[in-house]
């Protein structure tokens, strides 16, 4: 049975009574409501217009927060609105995290809010593990999730295509945080994630195995040939297994996910993004000549 809850958009997440549904005035931090109920931190920060939202997921350990995000935000803002959130057991977020398999839940979440905002594309752009979870988001969504609910535009950077990487040293220690009692509790007290305990049942499919699914919504894979957690063959799998449209950029000298990505990257997948054919851009250009 599928982990993604098969309801209609406007019950499928929620924003809490007393959020502006029509205004894109938001100044601080929101609080938005998932399907299976969870409470997460969430921010809005206006772009140079209302045509493509860029919503970030950040990796494990990870918060909106974080000076990293924060800076790939900025760049982000000077090719549209972005959207940030702690995911589940992260930061200023309720729940505890499940390692990319209901986090889908949160990024539908942030999506739909961008959609009540009034972005007329949504581009979800993801880090580490927060890259598993835009591939995994765009391959249960499809296009048969229903108006409003679906993404324009995919952005997978620096992510796992297989679960269990163990090959590298710093995915080791992840997986003693996640997998051993004293693990969690250095993840809680020194990363502020609370991880659920007892692990997957069933392991969710994984983003190599949902990649087709994702077209005919753009994917793009951005990864680096100095990742020390995910090897360039996990984002070989994901481009191999993707449909069309589908891009592969592996960048020399680039580490891992947003502590490591700059600001010239940022803003290559900004221009990616604003060049695609998707909702209103014909619209402009035409409004654009008769002016």
């Amino acid at each position: 049975m599928s982990r993604f809850p098969e309801v209609s958009v406007p019950e499928f997440t929620r924003i809490l009574p007393g959020q502006r549904r029509s205004s894109g005035r938001v100044g601080g931090a929101q609080t938005l409501l998932t399907a299976d109920g969870i409470r997460l931190n969430a921010v809005h920060r206006p772009g140079v217009d209302r045509r493509w939202a860029f919503v970030l997921c950040h990796g494990f350990t990870g918060s909106w927060r974080a000076a990293d995000m924060s800076r790939i935000a900025d760049t982000l803002r000077g090719y549209g609105g972005v959207i940030a959130f702690d995911f589940r057991g992260h930061g200023q977020s309720f729940g505890r995290s499940t390692l990319g398999d209901l986090e889908v839940l949160d990024l539908h979440a942030a999506v739909e809010w961008a959609r009540v905002l009034g972005y007329r594309n949504v581009a979800t752009v993801g880090f580490s593990m927060g890259a598993s979870v835009v591939v995994r988001h765009g391959g249960l969504c499809g296009t048969d999730a229903g108006p409003g609910s679906v993404t324009d535009a995919v952005v997978s950077v620096s992510g796992p295509a297989w679960w269990y990487e163990r090959s590298t040293r710093p995915m080791k220690l992840v997986h003693w945080l996640v997998e051993r009692r004293a693990g969690r509790l250095v993840s809680t007290v020194a990363f502020k994630t609370r991880i659920l305990p007892g692990g997957w049942n069933p392991v969710p499919q994984s983003p190599v195995e949902l990649a087709a699914r994702i077209a005919p919504v753009p994917l793009l894979v951005v990864h680096g040939d100095a990742d020390k957690y995910f090897p360039l063959g996990h984002a070989e799998a994901l481009y191999a297994a993707a449909g069309e449209p589908r891009e592969l950029w592996i960048e020399a000298g680039f580490g891992h996910a947003e502590v490591a990505i700059g600001a010239d990257l940022v803003g290559r997948i900004g221009r990616w993004v604003r060049a695609l054919p998707a909702a209103g851009g014909l619209e402009e250009e035409l409004e654009g000549a008769a002016g």
